[in-house]
């Protein structure tokens, strides 16, 4: 496989992974779920969203942003300062997952 094969299985895992949450009867819908939790249901999860969202350089991907929002998932910042982006939030059906 190459790079670009391995993004895309990446951007198709996550998007499969954030609905599958959404769906998912163990979470009750609350405004920012909780990391552990999170984590303990769907553990590649946060490695997913740092290696899709974020890109080498450190800064937003937007063309993956605007690939999820064309899913109906929107992505944005959480916090941000001077330099952009201090975190980012993935809404999902349950709630808010921050990176």
């Amino acid at each position: 496989m190459d790079v670009k094969t391995d993004y895309n299985t990446m951007l198709n895992d996550l998007l499969s992974q954030i609905k599958s949450l959404g769906e998912d009867d163990r979470f009750e819908k609350v405004k920012y779920l909780n990391n552990d939790l999170v984590h303990r249901h769907y553990p590649l999860i946060h490695s997913l969203i740092e290696n899709v969202f974020i890109t080498e350089r450190g800064s937003p991907n937007y063309s993956a942003i605007i690939h999820f929002e064309n899913n109906g998932i929107k992505v944005g910042p959480g916090e941000t300062d001077g330099f952009g982006w201090v975190t980012g939030c993935v809404h999902t059906a349950k709630g808010i997952i921050v990176f």
